[in-house]
């Protein structure tokens, strides 16, 4: 399979007393001070928050590239303590047309090499849900069933005393668990990012055909990472890698 994963060099954090970030993306215009964006080919694929949400579009239809083109958010200076419980959820299209190679997701990262990702697409002409995490720049964990509904929500919730990471389209919690993980296997840090996103290889998606919308964090802890790393990492070109592994 072929999915979008991304990573974020986070090197100093500070908890913080913060409201916790939410986007319904009505006023169709990108909250920089929420989301920093990322696109490999603008002119390809993209992220284009209109119609009050945030649409992935491409072109890339016919032009045979063996690369996925990915456009996406990820959360700008804040993340959220794995030391305390936390859940949040975004709502999902995806219409997936005939022989089209293409995913939305959602998920966290540690770094650019730990990262994990919930998402629906179509890969060879079957829609799926799909999960996938990378450790130390290796998928370690995947898994996709075909699913039938085009939209719903994907829901991440973290119970820090079990140490466990629920994933789920249906709700929050144990009960709710579409996949359990082991969160040990996981966290080498006090904060997790968050990002969303979609990419495309070999396929046109229009307007209306593939969005994220509603964005909340329910329950959980913001942690603020302080302006001058956060500009290093830009300077450095590292604030955000897109992967997109083949299987």
């Amino acid at each position: 399979m072929k999915h979008l994963l991304v990573g974020i060099l986070m090197l100093v954090a500070v908890t913080s007393v913060f409201a916790l970030p939410s986007d319904n993306f009505d006023d169709n215009s990108r909250n920089a001070s929420v989301w920093n964006y990322y696109e490999s080919d603008g002119a390809t694929a993209w992220i284009e928050e209109i119609n009050g949400r945030m649409e992935f579009r491409s072109i890339a239809d016919g032009l045979d590239i063996d690369d996925a083109k990915e456009a996406g958010y990820s959360s700008n200076g804040w993340g959220l303590s794995v030391e305390e419980d936390f859940s949040l959820k975004v709502d999902f299209h995806h219409f997936a047309n005939d022989m089209i190679d293409t995913s939305i997701c959602f998920g966290l990262y540690t770094d650019p090499e730990n990262n994990l990702a919930i998402g629906a697409g179509c890969f060879s002409n079957v829609k799926d849900l799909w999960y996938e995490i990378l450790t130390n720049d290796e998928v370690t964990e995947e898994y996709c069933e075909v699913r039938t509904d085009e939209s719903g929500s994907f829901y991440i919730s973290y119970d820090e005393s079990e140490d466990e990471l629920y994933l789920s389209v249906t709700g929050y919690g144990q009960a709710n668990a579409w996949k359990i993980i082991d969160g040990s296997s996981l966290w080498e840090t006090d904060t997790v990012g968050i990002f969303m996103g979609g990419d495309a290889c070999n396929s046109t998606i229009d307007s209306g055909n593939a969005w994220l919308d509603n964005f909340v964090i329910d329950s959980g802890t913001i942690v603020i990472i302080p302006e001058p790393v956060t500009l290093s990492i830009f300077g450095l070109g590292a604030l955000i890698l897109f992967r997109k592994q083949n299987k």
